[in-house]
């Protein structure tokens, strides 16, 4: 049951990054809403890591995780930006520094393969790459 919750509260997010998208356009009057948009995203996620835990198993769509926490933070970005609420040029050197140091971290965000067959994130807590301690 945790399990389904938790991926429920994924699914969940991923319409909550595509909502945040829908407000780029409306421009500063928008922040409100995108505001409460993004405290709901964060908190499924919050959701999403303590149901998942609680299962014990690992969820089809762990490996969906990662992805929709990086979707979430540049979504409420590209509505800053977009939105003029932020100068342009900082907003795009901060999304090509963003780029580059996600593109340096995502082999660490590889899904393994659990004891049941499915991919996913392990349950327990995250190790630090050997070398950076």
């Amino acid at each position: 049951m945790f399990r389904f919750l938790a991926d429920l509260a994924t699914l969940a997010r991923a319409g909550v990054v595509g909502w945040v998208l829908l407000q780029v356009g409306l421009g500063p009057e928008g922040l409100e809403r995108v505001v409460r948009l993004l405290l709901l995203g964060w908190s499924l996620d919050v959701l999403d890591g303590v149901l998942a835990r609680a299962s014990g198993r690992s969820s089809p769509l762990a490996a969906w995780d990662y992805p929709l926490d990086a979707g979430l933070a540049w979504a409420g970005w590209a509505y800053l930006a977009g939105a003029g609420l932020v100068p342009a040029g900082f907003a795009w050197a901060w999304a090509v520094l963003a780029l580059v140091l996600v593109s340096q971290s995502a082999h660490f965000c590889t899904p393994t393969p659990h004891q049941d067959g499915s991919l996913g994130f392990p349950a327990t807590s995250p190790t630090i790459p050997k070398g950076w301690a």
